[in-house]
């Protein structure tokens, strides 16, 4: 396992390899206390693993992001990334802790166990399963990871679980991801990929296209259509709609007022969100909450 820590991109946000301890060199490590994660409004350096990470919601609320995609959980539900995703979270409440358990699972383990036949794509796979949709495969693991007590004798049962819970989730979830733009293939940029890992992260910021533009080194229209033909919109266009996604997510795990919601994603005004949310998703911010916690 490696050990040293390193950074694959130089212009912010830092992506940074977070090595667990030396101790973790065990096919399954298990965090022996709870994490207790802090209110930001930021994401200011994401880091990944070279392992799958389960996590369980053991208190409080709070905001994932992992490859640009933002999802919202509270207690009870079950956290999962997969090797070498970009990921980071915080609390979403200023007074109130958000504390989550831990197990990182080394990848060739669950590959033995599957007979190398490890789902191909569990980026598919959720980052959050909120606890009224478990599929069986994970309501197995609650009780280890709820309890907290880790030893070396639950290793194998804990990688049965889990290679159990990869091949299950992928086909039950495969479709219910809600994920930013798809990038065309065929027009990949480097710096439109780059810019658009920057307003995943710091999509609450009110920068001109201009501050953009002159951050990545190139000029607006450089810009603008590298980034249009990569992702089909332009860079403030698509930190608006994620900005939107983000705020619909508090909308129904929350509540937090529309003022609120509409400060923390970024927005100066009330208005401003109104109507980024309703080109988004053609109804106003108040009627899609009513409408979701109806259904």
């Amino acid at each position: 396992m490696q050990k040293r820590a390193f950074v694959i991109q130089t212009s912010a946000p830092k992506t940074v390899f977070a090595p667990l301890p030396a101790a973790s060199d065990s096919a399954v490590y298990y965090d022996q206390e709870p994490i207790t994660l802090s209110y930001s409004e930021h994401f200011s350096t994401l880091h990944f693993h070279d392992r799958y990470e389960i996590g369980f919601c053991e208190e409080g609320e709070g905001l994932l992001c992992a490859e640009g995609i933002f999802s919202t959980f509270a207690q009870g539900d079950i956290l999962f990334v997969s090797p070498n995703q970009y990921h980071y979270a915080h609390s979403l409440q200023t007074n109130q802790p958000c504390r989550l358990r831990f197990y990182y699972i080394l990848p060739y383990a669950l590959s033995s166990l599957l007979k190398n036949n490890i789902p191909a794509n569990t980026n598919r796979i959720p980052s959050v399963l909120r606890k009224n949709e478990y599929p069986q495969s994970v309501a197995t693991l609650l009780g280890i990871l709820h309890h907290g007590s880790f030893s070396e004798s639950k290793e194998a049962a804990i990688l049965l679980r889990v290679a159990t819970f990869l091949t299950e989730a992928e086909q039950i979830f495969p479709s219910t991801i809600e994920s930013p733009p798809a990038p065309n293939p065929h027009k990949r940029s480097g710096e439109a990929t780059q810019l658009a890992q920057f307003l995943s992260v710091h999509y609450r910021e009110s920068i001109s296209a201009a501050e953009l533009s002159a951050l990545f080194h190139l000029s607006e229209s450089q810009m603008r259509r590298k980034f249009v033909a990569q992702y089909g919109m332009p860079p403030i266009a698509y930190r608006n709609a994620l900005r939107c996604k983000i705020g619909a997510k508090l909308l129904v795990r929350t509540n937090f007022s529309i003022s609120e919601i509409a400060e923390r994603i970024g927005y100066s005004t009330p208005a401003d969100f109104y109507r980024s949310f309703l080109g988004e998703y053609g109804v106003s911010p108040s009627d899609y909450r009513k409408k979701k916690k109806e259904n």
